[in-house]
């Protein structure tokens, strides 16, 4: 997709948050960002879960080295990180064949 067609389409995306709630604006906003999210690796398990009250999403790659990572964080959860965010976790999952919990 070309930058500006990009651009374009996530402003008009925007600008259906006018006037709505927060809670709906946003719901939208996620599905926006997963309009342009590419769909996740065929290798790579995603799953999301809680643990101990807390949101975790756990990225497993089919085949795994010994080991986990574990990546805390505040403010946002990992199933809620803009798609470019979910892409780079993914990435580093299968570059260390280890499972990530953040």
């Amino acid at each position: 997709m070309e930058l500006s067609a990009f651009i374009a389409r996530f402003e008009a995306g925007l600008d259906t948050l006018d006037g709505v709630g927060w809670h709906e604006a946003r719901r939208r906003y996620d599905r926006l960002c997963q309009h342009f999210a590419p769909p996740d690796p065929a290798a790579l398990g995603v799953s999301d879960e809680r643990v101990a009250g807390v949101a975790v999403r756990r990225y497993s790659p089919r085949h795994r080295a010994p080991g986990r990572v574990l990546f805390v964080h505040g403010a946002l959860h990992a199933h809620t990180l803009l798609p470019e965010m979910q892409n780079a976790w993914q990435d580093f999952c299968q570059a260390l064949q280890a499972q990530i919990a953040a």
